[in-house]
């Protein structure tokens, strides 16, 4: 295959004159830098398509192991507790031992959050209540030490000193 590339290229050598050659030389060159440029910002053009699929690929499927995760967390059926099982003879005869729907453990986790934030008021007011009887107790105690202080100087006012 060399020697018929060498027997072609020398065919054109002979039959057309060096100039011609040469201008065709530079003008395939051209056609093929060209052709290459083209080609080059194609491919450039696709890479990044086919980046930006993949990055929304990898962001669905994080989206959907994100949903899925949710889905197990809201509707995973509860175990059944001992305590229910010896109370009314086994899991078969106890409602809580059944899988729970999705709107039940919904409204369930309503009611504890609404407990907790009972509790949490109820804790911020003992804490006030708290810092005013704290409050009120250092007033007292400083009310005390002024008392102690005039009756200390009262005392110390009838005595005489001697140098």
């Amino acid at each position: 295959m060399i020697n018929k590339i060498g027997q072609d290229f020398n065919t054109i050598q002979k039959n057309t004159p060096i100039c011609l050659n040469t201008e065709i030389i530079e003008t395939r060159l051209n056609d093929y830098i060209e052709d290459n440029r083209r080609l080059e910002k194609q491919m450039k053009a696709l890479h990044l398509i086919v980046q930006g699929m993949y990055q929304d690929l990898l962001d669905v499927q994080q989206e959907r192991e994100h949903l899925e995760l949710h889905r197990k967390v809201l509707c995973s059926p509860i175990p059944c507790s001992e305590t229910c099982s010896t109370l009314y003879g086994g899991p078969n005869h106890c409602n809580k031992c059944d899988k729970p729907t999705c709107e039940g453990m919904i409204r369930d986790l309503y009611k504890k959050y609404r407990n907790l934030q009972d509790i949490y008021k109820a804790k911020g007011t003992e804490v006030l209540d708290l810092r005013i009887e704290n409050e009120i107790l250092k007033e007292k105690m400083k009310q005390i030490e002024e008392s102690q202080r005039g009756m200390q100087n009262n005392t110390n006012f009838g005595k005489r000193q001697y140098c």
